[in-house]
């Protein structure tokens, strides 16, 4: 069966961060700024983004929804005559 991932993105910079912010972002594999790396759904990649949430999110798919039907344009007064 195959494993669960979690897509782990870099969203701020780790310039201005103490040392130890900045070697979890390249333990994770990370170098630039909004880039996606997937890695295995356990307690310690979780608790690596739980402990610098300001630098890192998990990234959702977004769900699928239903095609919303074109939008009607209400007609004035001098379209109607």
């Amino acid at each position: 069966m195959a494993e669960a991932t979690i897509k782990i993105k870099l969203i701020g910079s780790p310039i201005c961060c103490p040392e130890k912010h900045k070697v979890i972002v390249r333990s994770l594999g990370l170098k630039k700024m909004n880039r996606i790396v997937v890695r295995p759904d356990n307690a310690a990649f979780r608790g690596m983004v739980l402990k610098i949430p300001h630098l890192l999110a998990i990234v959702t798919e977004p769900q699928a929804t239903k095609p919303r039907p074109p939008a009607t344009r209400k007609r004035t007064k001098h379209e109607s005559q």
